[in-house]
């Protein structure tokens, strides 16, 4: 019986039992007690992964249609398409309006984008071979990367999907944690022990 099997049954004292004991045992090993605080050592190596606010990304992504000479209509269809975002979107909102960005400039991203949108048809995948580029900066590659990514995950393509996301880190895009949940289930999936 697994611990959801008590926990579905109404039978709290027993999963809190096996609760504790997995902190017991996790403790006789070794591991750190959870009212245990880690030592400023370990917190000054610990990486910053905050996905960045909204604001700063929108600002980034109206930067880019300006190098791109976008023309007026489509900056304003994208300050539309920002505000319509809310006060706090998530940083999976953030990264779809980021590609949606792109894709009102760049047909290669809207291909891509309406790709991502929809479940996979046949064997043919996105030809993304563009995105490594001269003419794409690091925004754009690395965005929509791991939104094609995070599609290849979904559609159980992970060997397809960690070639597509085995080099980028939590700081190149606008939602680190879809990153990270992507990559840990590609390696997952492959049985990569060392990588995952």
């Amino acid at each position: 019986m697994s611990l959801r099997d008590f926990a579905g049954n109404g039978n709290r004292p027993a999963a809190a039992v096996v609760a504790v004991a997995c902190i017991v045992v996790g403790a006789a090993n070794g591991a750190a007690l959870p009212d245990e605080r880690p030592s400023a050592e370990v917190l000054r190596g610990s990486p910053d992964w905050t996905p960045p606010t909204a604001e700063h990304v929108r600002a980034q992504a109206m930067s880019w249609l300006k190098e791109q000479k976008a023309d007026k209509a489509t900056r304003e269809r994208a300050e539309r398409l920002w505000k319509s975002l809310g006060e706090a979107p998530t940083a999976t909102d953030r990264l779809a309006a980021l590609a949606m960005t792109f894709a009102m400039v760049d047909p290669r991203a809207d291909r891509l984008v309406r790709t991502c949108a929809a479940p996979r048809r046949g064997i043919e995948l996105p030809d993304v071979a563009w995105l490594g580029g001269p003419d794409v900066g690091p925004l754009v590659s690395a965005n929509l990367r791991l939104l094609l990514g995070r599609w290849l995950v979904h559609e159980s393509l992970f060997d397809e999907a960690c070639e597509r996301l085995a080099d980028l880190k939590p700081e190149d895009v606008v939602d680190p944690a879809s990153l990270l949940f992507c990559q840990a289930v590609v390696h997952h999936r492959l049985l990569q022990k060392d990588q995952g």
